[in-house]
C-alpha cells in the first residue's frame, strides 16, 4: 500500500467513526429526552388528578386518621413548598356551562380575566387532559354535578 491509499483508508475511517458517534449520541439524546418527557407528563396527570379528587386543593388539612391512612400515596406527602410553588388555577363550571368559580391564588402573572378565558377554552374540549400554551389542564366532575378545571 502506498501513502496516498492509506491517507484515503484513514480519511474514510475518520469519517465513519465520527458519523457513528454522531448517531450513538443523537439515539443517547433522543432516548433521555423521551424518558424525561413521559416522566414528566406522568407526574403532571398525577397532580393534576390529586388536585381534582381534592377539588383544586394540596396540602388541604386532614386529620390524624386521613393522614395515616393516606400513607402510600406521594402526592399527599407534598411538602408546603411544593404547595407555594405549584403554579395552577382551578375554575369551576355549573351543570348548564356556566363559570361559577375561579380561584388565581396560586398563579400571579395571570388575571382572573386570562384564567376564565383558560378555563373556558379548556371546558369547550371535550378531553379529559390538555395543554393549553403552558398550561396543563384536567377537567373533571366534583360534587353536585360541577366540573372542575385544574
Amino acid at each position: 500500500m502506498n501513502t496516498r491509499t492509506i491517507q484515503k483508508l484513514r480519511h474514510k475511517f475518520i469519517l465513519i467513526t465520527m458519523f457513528v458517534f454522531i448517531l450513538v449520541m443523537t439515539v443517547m439524546g433522543a432516548c433521555i429526552n423521551l424518558s424525561n418527557y413521559y416522566v414528566s407528563e406522568k407526574q403532571i396527570r398525577k397532580v393534576l388528578d390529586y388536585m381534582i379528587e381534592h377539588e383544586g386543593q394540596i396540602n388541604r388539612a386532614k386529620d390524624k386518621e386521613e393522614e395515616n391512612s393516606s400513607r402510600g400515596n406521594y402526592l399527599d406527602e407534598f411538602s408546603p413548598e411544593f404547595a407555594l410553588s405549584a403554579r395552577y388555577f382551578t375554575a369551576t363550571f355549573s351543570k348548564e356551562g356556566k363559570l361559577s368559580d375561579i380561584r388565581t391564588t396560586h398563579v400571579s402573572e395571570y388575571t382572573r380575566e386570562n384564567a376564565s378565558n383558560y378555563a373556558e377554552t379548556a371546558y369547550k374540549r371535550d378531553t379529559k387532559y390538555g395543554r393549553i400554551g403552558n398550561f396543563y389542564f384536567r377537567r373533571g366532575l366534583i360534587s353536585d354535578d360541577n366540573t372542575m378545571i385544574v
